[in-house]
């Protein structure tokens, strides 16, 4: 056993606003003696009021699907890494859910990246301190700003429109990497993602990169209906919950926005509750229809269509290819992450976002000004309008 305090500090929830079922996130630094460095770290605990055998199931899964992950020469990069996997006390969980700091003295039981022991070590805790131990895993943290959910939750109420909402040709070159990542699990593990939901993509318009989080819901190609089918499902669920999403800014969560009736017509069976949330076969863009071309709109409705749908990743990920390359005049090598821009409309946002990096370093200076003379009626009126201003852009 090791003590909290000497391998992890400075806990911090950070899932108080996503739908998190199984497990609680905290951003945590971990302890490393050698070198006095503290890197961030997602800390991901099982919730202590839910079914201990069923959930410990899914982190077995999760944790060896990015264990396998990681152990490949070239890992795609929005995947997020593990470091750490092993078993906490229920109190760890109830303090975090009070949204307290932890007793630095509790006791953990850390298994590594050995997933043998992870195993083995849960089935004996389990036998002997039932519903006692709770399983953890230790992974790369994902930028907090850059969450999709947060960043459509941030977004001006009044903003009816859509004029806040992604950049098309962002919201493009963030599918391009997610659907390669589809594909890379598709061939290379056998396995359907299955949970493309807002809040597990984080989303850098800056870096034009994109990382994946919560590996729980994956699902083997060959279960239920078959590979073809499976591999059709997580590309609708992924044209419903990830692309239609991105587009359009509309707030999952809320019940006027809905995409489409729920269940979809032809489901007439128990689904998951993503299903049910994401699919539609009449996809209804609300006020945001304003906003996208028919051409788009077309790529959507099709990926949700259960009469039509696209077969395989490389197909949607041409689609969306020719679409920026016709419609935007976007260049396929500008859209991978880091690329500089060569088209006149990536230039364009390249503008944009350092207009708002210029903005937000007005807004510090005011702030850095008044910390210095005090507040004054001229400091906040200028803050006023940069905050104004500010409105405009997404946070990414």
């Amino acid at each position: 056993m090791k003590i909290l305090g000497e391998l992890f500090t400075d806990f911090s929830r950070i899932d108080l606003d996503a739908r998190g079922g199984y497990s609680r996130v905290a951003e945590v630094k971990a302890v490393n003696p050698s070198d006095g460095h503290l890197p961030q770290r997602a800390f991901k605990l099982m919730r202590h009021e839910i079914d201990h055998q069923r959930t410990l199931a899914r982190f077995l899964e999760e944790f060896r699907l990015l264990l396998d992950i990681c152990q490949d020469a070239n890992p795609p990069k929005p995947v997020t890494r593990i470091y750490d996997s092993g078993f906490a006390p229920l109190e760890l969980s109830q303090t975090l859910h009070r949204n307290e700091p932890p007793d630095p003295k509790l006791k953990l039981i850390p298994t590594g990246l050995d997933i043998s022991l992870f195993q083995k070590t849960g089935q004996e805790l389990q036998q002997k301190e039932p519903e006692r131990w709770l399983p953890y895993l230790v992974m790369e943290l994902a930028p907090y700003d850059d969450s999709l959910l947060r960043q459509i939750h941030h977004q001006p109420q009044d903003d009816f429109s859509g004029l806040y909402r992604l950049p098309t040709g962002e919201v493009i070159a963030m599918a391009l990497q997610l659907l390669d990542v589809m594909d890379y699990l598709h061939k290379r593990h056998k396995r359907a993602y299955m949970d493309w939901k807002p809040e597990h993509l984080f989303w850098s318009g800056e870096k034009r990169q994109v990382k994946l989080i919560d590996w729980n819901v994956n699902t083997p190609l060959d279960d239920g209906p078959g590979e073809r089918q499976n591999i059709r499902d997580d590309i609708r669920i992924f044209c419903g919950a990830a692309l239609y999403i991105s587009l359009t800014f509309i707030d999952p969560d809320e019940p006027s926005n809905t995409i489409g009736p729920r269940p979809t017509r032809e489901l007439g069976t128990p689904v998951p509750e993503i299903r049910k949330r994401y699919w539609t076969d009449r996809p209804d863009f609300h006020q945001r229809g304003r906003m996208l071309d028919d051409n788009i709109k077309k790529i959507i409705q099709k990926g949700l269509d259960p009469n039509q749908g696209f077969d395989t990743p490389q197909e949607l990920r041409q689609t969306l290819l020719e679409y920026a390359q016709q419609e935007l005049g976007m260049t396929a090598a500008e859209l991978k992450p880091g690329a500089r821009p060569e088209s006149e409309y990536f230039k364009a946002l390249e503008a944009m976002r350092g207009a708002q990096a210029q903005l937000l370093q007005a807004q510090q200076n005011l702030i850095d000004a008044i910390g210095k003379h005090g507040e004054t009626l001229e400091y906040n009126r200028l803050f006023e309008t940069i905050k104004r201003a500010l409105k405009n852009f997404p946070i990414s």
